[in-house]
């Protein structure tokens, strides 16, 4: 049979580790210790040229389709041994401290890459004026290992490492980019206000019936957090709580969103101009769909925000009619947020000419909008989310311009596939809702109220194996705790399995929890977990109690496939050939200059990759490549000018993820572990080093090992199953690892 691939863009990745801004409290170890030295070591940047970015920035600012620059980013390459200083402390501990100074910011933000910390050691930030940012700790680990702040006033700020002498060198990171705000943003002074006056304050009268929607929309640091949008928070059909985030396809600016800071509540408290908080911020997200026809972006927050934060999530109006009325709540020109009202019935229209995919405001009755509410939602009477900002020329001195939003009920369904639409995200069962109200998911509505939330495990197609582990996400939606239900599994409806899980989940807590192992038979499975029983009692919302998955199983070699197009990929295909010829897999459309990945399901033997050009000039322009991985060894590559066409033969012969090399020099221990895996080199040999792979065979960890005993802290990893490989230069020994250290949260 031919099993047709369905690529998977590589920016599209699912991390399910916390990855946010959420600090965990505590003070900087300096601001309580007086026995330090008082010199730090101060790093001054090069000034920049402010007055050519203000004029760049006022040729952008007209149309409002760019997002809002405040700050220029500045390459850097500052890291524990090459900046700071490192100070031992009486008791065997050390603080690491580095003083960073751009004359003339009115802020400064940061990003980290390489970015991890162990378990114990903490990071503060802080300004001259003891305002601080921290602690950050081994909970704001992620996998993809950056990380990145919230503004700080003032020019210069410190970074404080407190580091306990039991994991001494264990943390890394570099400020690759200290961002300069040369305009005067977040938090500086009172009676604030930076954009026109005609903008009305949210929490002013005419705003007092949209107190749950303001409530919804964030600002966002984008574009290496250099530039300013705003968007919302939106419901789903479940109503689980899953933090999507609506804002504008424009606002990516070609980059994706694992850095941006989402700021809720950045609002003056009463009707008059008062600079509101900074501090509720989450970082990072995941992009879910976008489209540039009808400029939207749909996100997932790595981090669901805080019950004191209060967010609310909106609801939506995908039925493609104009509404009477409508408001707009924004961030305009990166001030505390606004509301702007139009009475007029909005009009069916193209962006910027005919065509049926943006809603356009002719003008607007109160308020405005400007550079930086770009992604913001309108509202329309019901108080349902209709579209989000594209562009437009309206401002307090052009009140009779017109702005133009992206329209929802053409994001709903007019993508050919999930990325390009809101449908498969908002509705996921596939209800036919074209309607929903917005959900405070602060208060239980129930008493008793089990939800399960996601399966994580199996979520691919096919898998490479005739056995799973599911793994699901559970959560408590009702306003008692809940210690005890049963999860019940189905599989092409057969009961294969019952558990009974114990812990202690209060509302809107989570727990991802790793079921036993299901043997499978192979072909198509439809497997369905439902919950019951909560604390022994009746749950009083099925609605959330069931979730199902589909996949074929499959016997073979997880072969990675990856590919990268030149400008031209309706020049280019590509089969996957058995060694009798049988086209096993073949290409769909590409797009240009774009990377996708694929995983093959190839059974022990030999096969050809066939590539083929009808331009005769390859991947040129720009080069492109492809490459053929099997748990890291790379199975074969090409790149560049092969003409009309290239064949790469390869064979694969794996017994897996289990040890195929008896190397009586390795030992692994524990296994399950919960924090630490020790690896145990019984040579005097340093030529060993250790990968480390996700279930999906996605590269996490290459290091080297030394002999006799090593240690490697998986604080940070997500529970579940790692595959290890430890090689020399003779032969490679592949393990399978269960890691399972807590995750509880909301």
């Amino acid at each position: 049979m031919i099993r047709k691939s369905i690529f998977i863009l590589v920016n599209i990745l699912i991390s399910l580790q916390i990855f946010c801004q959420i600090s965990h409290g505590g003070y900087p170890y300096s601001f309580q210790e007086n026995k330090l030295s008082e010199e730090i070591i101060l790093n001054t940047l090069n000034k920049i040229d402010i007055e050519s970015l203000i004029a760049e920035d006022d040729l952008e600012l007209k149309a409002k389709d760019i997002p809002l620059r405040f700050g220029i980013d500045i390459p850097t390459h500052f890291n524990l041994t090459n900046s700071g200083q490192w100070e031992n402390l009486a008791n065997g501990d050390r603080l690491w401290r580095l003083k960073i100074k751009s004359e003339g910011a009115f802020s400064l933000n940061f990003i980290l890459k390489n970015f991890y910390l162990p378990r114990g050691a903490r990071l503060f930030i802080f300004n001259e004026a003891h305002q601080f940012l921290g602690s950050f700790t081994s909970l704001n680990n992620n996998i993809e290992k950056v990380f990145a702040s919230s503004p700080l006033s003032g020019d210069a700020v410190t970074f404080e490492l407190y580091e306990p002498n039991n994991v001494k060198s264990l943390s890394s990171f570099e400020i690759s980019f200290v961002i300069h705000a040369y305009r005067n943003l977040f938090g500086m002074v009172k009676n604030y206000g930076q954009s026109g006056n005609c903008n009305i304050n949210v929490n002013c009268p005419q705003g007092a019936d949209w107190q749950n929607q303001k409530r919804a929309v964030a600002m966002i640091l984008t574009s290496n957090n250099t530039r300013i949008c705003s968007g919302s928070m939106i419901n789903n059909v479940r109503q689980d709580g899953t933090p999507y985030f609506l804002t504008a396809n424009h606002c990516l600016s070609g980059a994706t969103s694992n850095t941006w800071i989402f700021m809720f509540n950045y609002e003056s408290p009463a009707c008059i101009d008062v600079d509101g908080p900074t501090s509720q911020t989450v970082q990072g997200s995941v992009i879910r769909a976008k489209d540039s026809q009808s400029d939207f972006a749909l996100l997932e927050l790595n981090s669901i925000p805080p019950a004191s934060y209060n967010v609310f999530y909106a609801g939506w109006n995908a039925i493609d009619s104009p509404s009477d009325s409508c408001v707009d709540i924004h961030h305009p020109s990166g001030d505390i947020k606004k509301i702007t009202f139009d009475y007029d019935t909005v009009v069916s229209s193209g962006y910027t000419g005919p065509g049926s995919d943006h809603w356009h405001v002719l003008s607007w009755d109160a308020g405005t909008t400007e550079g930086g509410s770009s992604g913001s939602p309108l509202f329309d009477k019901h108080k349902r989310i209709i579209g989000q900002l594209h562009g437009g020329y309206a401002s307090c001195s052009n009140p009779t311009e017109y702005d133009s939003f992206g329209k929802f009920a053409y994001s709903w369904n007019t993508g050919a596939t999930p990325d390009k639409r809101l449908k498969d995200w908002l509705d996921p069962d596939g209800t036919g809702s074209l309607t929903l109200d917005g959900e405070d998911f602060n208060n239980a509505l129930y008493t008793f109220d089990a939800a399960i939330t996601k399966i994580i495990l199996p979520t691919t197609s096919a898998i490479c194996q005739l056995d799973v582990a599911p793994v699901i996400v559970i959560k408590n939606k009702g306003s008692v705790p809940i210690n005890s239900l049963k999860i019940n599994c189905l599989n092409n409806s057969t009961l294969v399995q019952t558990i009974n899980w114990t812990g202690n989940l209060d509302f809107f807590e989570t727990d991802t929890v790793y079921m036993p192992n299901i043997i499978l038979n192979e072909g198509m499975q439809n497997l369905v977990i439902y919950i019951t029983n909560p604390n022994n009692s009746t749950d009083l919302n099925n609605a959330n109690d069931t979730l199902s998955v589909s996949f074929d199983a499959l016997f073979g070699n997880s072969v990675h496939f990856e590919i990268t197009t030149d400008n031209h990929p309706d020049e280019t295909s590509w089969a996957l050939l058995d060694s009798a010829g049988t086209v096993l897999y073949e290409s769909a459309n590409m797009t240009a200059q774009t990377t996708y990945t694929e995983i093959f399901c190839l059974p022990n033997g030999c096969y050809n990759f066939v590539i083929s050009d009808t331009a005769g000039d390859g991947l040129v322009s720009p080069p492109g490549n492809y490459t053929f991985l099997l748990m890291g060894d790379t199975l074969g590559s090409g790149s560049g000018n092969f003409g009309f066409a290239d064949t790469i033969p390869f064979c694969v012969n794996k017994a897996g993820i289990e040890k195929t090399v008896n190397d009586q020099n390795i030992n692994i221990f524990p296994n399950p572990v919960s924090d630490i895996v020790n690896i145990e080199i019984s040579t005097n040999s340093n030529d060993y080093n250790v990968e480390i792979f996700s279930i999906d065979g996605k590269l996490l960890v290459c290091q080297n090992l030394k002999a006799g005993h090593n240690r490697i802290d998986m604080a940070s990893f997500d529970r579940g199953i790692y595959q290890f490989k430890v090689s020399n230069r003779e032969n490679s020994q592949y393990y399978k690892i269960v890691f399972m250290g807590k995750e509880k949260g909301r």
